[in-house]
């Protein structure tokens, strides 16, 4: 049996091709550059084979995703498919990685949370997780948690007195322009004001 290893056409895309047919397009991510296939005799036991050779590469790339940063198992199996990974295979890597807690998804989404509350307002940070694979499921228990009124002054004020201390709030054009700014990051209306009112009634008073 005869199996080759050649380019698709497409970057970061490879065919293996097996009695000089197409068989399965596999992704460099997970197989490397210059795989290194099983060998066998024939196709029954080439299909065994590479499935248990695949499962491993599977794992060690998605153990080296994990060495350098936190992922959500959503997020993880959104990148997984792309790396043409079929269904059947990301379920079962994830659910062992999942029983051996190497994911954590209740600790991922507090997490972001408490990093992107301080700079973007609700909905921007729930669109951020929708774009990661988050479930909707996942966004309305987020938005069921959020604590609404008192977190978005806080981060709307720290943004305030940091990243734009150096704007003129009493002056209209200027006000105006902060708080697009402030919107277009998810913060409401009304906590920007109320906060913006407060500061300049401070001010006032120094």
């Amino acid at each position: 049996m005869k199996i080759e290893i050649v380019k698709s056409g497409i970057p970061d895309r490879l065919l293996i091709v097996i009695n000089d047919e197409i068989w399965k397009e596999i992704h460099t991510s997970i197989f490397g550059k210059q795989p290194k296939l099983p060998s066998c005799s024939n196709k029954n036991e080439w299909g065994e084979k590479f499935a248990a050779f695949e499962l491993q590469r599977v794992k060690n790339y998605v153990i080296w995703r994990l060495s350098s940063q936190n992922y959500h198992s959503q997020e993880m199996k959104q990148l997984l498919k792309k790396r043409l990974i079929a269904s059947s295979l990301i379920h079962k890597v994830l659910t062992e990685f999942k029983e051996k807690g190497f994911f954590d998804d209740p600790l991922w989404i507090s997490s972001f949370m408490r990093i992107h509350s301080k700079r973007l307002g609700l909905p921007a940070i729930l669109q951020k997780m929708r774009i990661k694979g988050i479930s909707e499921e996942e966004l309305e228990d987020v938005r069921a948690n959020w604590q609404d009124s008192d977190q978005e002054k806080e981060s709307v004020e720290k943004l305030l007195v940091g990243r734009y201390r150096s704007k003129n709030l009493k002056d209209f054009k200027e006000k105006q322009k902060v708080i697009q700014s402030l919107m277009r990051k998810g913060f409401s209306f009304e906590s920007i004001k109320l906060v913006m009112d407060n500061l300049l009634i401070a001010d006032d008073h120094l």
